[in-house]
């Protein structure tokens, strides 16, 4: 733990991948009980330095996977709108928006409507949003906005949200299987 606080602030080699790294210690932990059961098929004896050692090199291992899998994903600009559309959801909790509303609420980072396709078609496809019809029938003149409903799991692992439903996968379908 020791280790890592410090790689965790700001300019510091892990403070991007912070939300992962703040995991890391616990991690380290439960793989070196897996390889203290592993060498000695008991849990009676106290874990030795050589197995807290041997995890500490493994969970190093995993941080610079870690960092280069979320410099990876860092480098996608769909990955990257996705992100901050699912930032806006998460910090204004709502069952469901308009393609329109987004646009008008993230203007400084979709300058055009058309800038939040790909982002939306990310959530869409790992599950936090789903695009509904909508339920007003067409009228002349401006056409519907696409409307999209939340999938209540978004804002179970969301510690800002104060009304979070229960806890979830948010990866699920939002509105439950399709039959």
């Amino acid at each position: 733990m020791a280790a890592i606080e410090p790689r965790l602030r700001p300019g510091s080699d892990l403070h991007h991948i912070a939300d992962w790294a703040n995991k890391l210690v616990g991690a380290t932990i439960r793989i070196a009980a897996l390889l203290h059961v592993a060498e000695h098929k008991a849990w009676g004896n106290l874990i030795s330095v050589q197995t807290i050692e041997s995890a500490i090199r493994i969970a190093d291992y995993l941080v610079a996977h870690a960092k280069a899998a979320f410099d990876l994903m860092g480098s996608d600009p769909e990955l990257d709108g996705a992100r901050r559309v699912l930032d806006w959801l998460q910090h204004s909790p709502r069952p469901e928006f308009t393609k329109r509303d987004a646009h008008t609420l993230l203007r400084g980072s979709f300058p055009k409507a058309v800038d939040l396709d790909s982002p939306l078609a990310v959530l869409q496809e790992h599950g936090y949003i789903r695009m509904i019809d909508s339920l007003t029938p067409p009228r002349p003149g401006r056409p519907a906005s696409p409307r999209y409903i939340v999938n209540p799991h978004t804002y179970a692992h969301n510690s800002h949200n104060s009304h979070n439903p229960a806890s979830g996968q948010a990866g699920e379908d939002a509105a439950g299987a399709d039959s």
